[in-house]
């Protein structure tokens, strides 16, 4: 998904509105004002600027000791280049490796690890490519996040310059214009890039390295050591006793859960220390006609049950609500994920699965104590008008001591990841229902032998 918004500012906090001209004349007071106003804006930006960057390794020093290769012309640049240089303002020692790349050369300003290895993907590694023919630049590559595909990509235009910023795959920033020449930029700090562009991208998002909830890491590590004692079973769930049970029928099953069920075996570990129970497979079941589907849909309801995935992650999270608060009814859709910044939600629908690890990334940044239910869903029919809610995963984000960002996904008993769920559901939707974390967590019990 390809979202411009290069005059929105939909993310930039504090964005100041073009001062429109009223009168011919100012009083000298007025015009004082103004330009006090505006002085304090700009402080308080190139703040948020500074607040942004602030611990984003820098290599400029070492690109501007190595300029000279960078503007050598390309019948003496030699793709066998190696060259290290130790920065005394910059983050660490830094080499350069040139490639010959098609018909440029690419100039590769590498952090180097203490044990000698570097890593092209690195969070502040630059990466500047150069026509052959021409020794003119084509663009300059930043890597914004240890990741391959989270960079911020510079080319060169017309007595300025044009930036990309691509956070996990998606381009979330297209054609923003910065005020100065490609060449201009080859040796200056990341941080002057993200100041004279803080107008138009919001850098403390894109830059964001948030901190370790124990709530939530706790919750990982727990679930990741009970996972290999779990069994598979169609059609399977705990009921409130804590006896295995078919969720159709709710007879006795010989134990195992399906997604369903494990869903619910992760909710109710935090539902039965509230409660001293867990969580009715028959209240769960309840159907919210009037909170989802169509007239077209309903003819389906006993057929197909359309909507079970979404009903089931929504009254989950409702009779925990009601658990926790002692209020009583809550809205099934009060914790739907519905603003999500650079995406829009789709009623009973949700977000396209290709977009989950972004979205998850900007939601641990605003609820970091949160983990989501994730129902996935498709079309079903000839006309594809309506949906079948056909799976349910659990969704755990969160970031690490180093302020890594991970996205841990659980389903149906085992632990698997985005990219496995890209790869399998891709071009399908997932509708996401948030659930806040407790420092008390109490799964339910399962010895290995109880599913054998």
């Amino acid at each position: 998904m390809e979202i411009r918004f290069l005059n929105s500012g939909s993310l930039v906090r504090g964005a100041s509105r073009p001062v429109r001209r009223r009168a011919k004349r100012r009083s000298r007071a007025g015009l004082g004002a103004l330009l006090f106003l505006l002085g304090t804006a700009a402080a308080a930006q190139s703040y948020r600027v500074h607040d942004a960057v602030k611990g984003f390794p820098e290599n400029w020093e070492a690109r501007l000791a190595m300029r000279d290769i960078l503007t050598a012309s390309s019948t003496v640049i030699s793709s066998s280049i190696r060259q290290t240089r130790e920065q005394r303002i910059g983050a660490g020692d830094v080499m350069l490796r040139v490639a010959s790349v098609g018909d440029s050369y690419r100039f590769m300003f590498l952090f180097v690890e203490p044990e000698g290895e570097t890593d092209p993907g690195a969070r502040g590694n630059i990466a500047i490519s150069k026509k052959k023919d021409t020794d003119q630049f084509e663009y300059m590559k930043v890597m914004l996040r240890s990741s391959a595909d989270c960079y911020a990509r510079i080319a060169a235009g017309e007595q300025r310059s044009i930036m990309e910023v691509v956070l996990f795959g998606k381009k979330i920033y297209d054609e923003v214009k910065i005020p100065l020449p490609l060449e201009r930029l080859l040796t200056l700090p990341f941080s002057e890039i993200a100041r004279v562009s803080a107008s138009l991208v919001d850098w403390d998002l894109v830059l964001w390295e948030g901190v370790r909830e124990p709530t939530v890491v706790r919750m990982v590590e727990e679930l990741r050591s009970r996972l290999p004692l779990l069994e598979d079973l169609e059609d399977g769930a705990y009921d409130r006793d804590g006896r295995p049970v078919y969720i159709d029928s709710e007879s006795a099953s010989p134990g195992g859960m399906n997604c369903s069920g494990f869903v619910k075996w992760v909710v109710d570990g935090f539902y039965y220390p509230v409660v001293g129970a867990y969580t009715d497979v028959g209240r769960l079941k309840r159907r919210l006609l009037e909170h989802r589907g169509t007239r077209w849909s309903r003819r389906y309801e006993e057929e197909r049950d359309p909507y079970f995935g979404l009903d089931w992650c929504r009254n989950l999270a409702t009779v925990l609500e009601e658990a926790r608060t002692g209020r009583s009814p809550v809205s099934p859709e009060s914790f739907d994920v519905r603003h999500v910044p650079f995406f829009a939600y789709v009623e009973d629908v949700g977000y396209p699965v290709e977009d989950l690890d972004l979205i998850l990334f900007v939601l641990a940044r605003e609820n970091p104590r949160s983990f989501y239910l994730g129902s996935i869903n498709r079309p079903f029919g000839e006309d594809g008008a309506l949906r079948q809610h056909i799976h349910l995963v659990v969704l755990i984000p969160y970031f690490d001591e180093a302020g890594l960002f991970h996205a841990v996904v659980m389903e149906r008993n085992t632990e698997s990841s985005v990219d496995s769920l890209t790869a399998q559901y891709r071009g399908e939707f997932i509708h996401l229902v948030e659930i806040e974390a407790d420092t008390r967590f109490e799964p339910l019990q399962i010895p290995k032998e109880k599913g054998k």
